[in-house]
């Protein structure tokens, strides 16, 4: 069906894949379709973006000099960074 449909094919999976988490309302709808690219699938992060262990923001604009902070592309300044994803 991939192949004489892609259309469809990436419409269908995108619709199932927001029916358990909108990607969009959170900052985090790709630029290509779903099945344009390899699959990144994490059943906890949309938990943990919901009660705040996730922060989403723009992209990495500069790490700190000492290493613990990341600047982002809107001006934003997180200090004492555990990892970015």
């Amino acid at each position: 069906v991939q192949k004489y449909f892609p259309s469809l094919t990436n419409w269908i999976v995108e619709r199932d894949i927001n029916k358990r988490f909108n990607h969009e309302m959170y900052g985090l709808k790709p630029k290509h379709r779903p099945l344009e690219q390899h699959p990144f699938l994490n059943d906890d992060l949309a938990n943990r973006i919901l009660c705040g262990s996730v922060i989403v923001k723009p992209n990495v604009q500069e790490f700190t000099a000492d290493g613990h902070g990341v600047i982002f592309t809107d001006g934003s300044k997180v200090d004492q960074i555990d990892c970015v994803l």
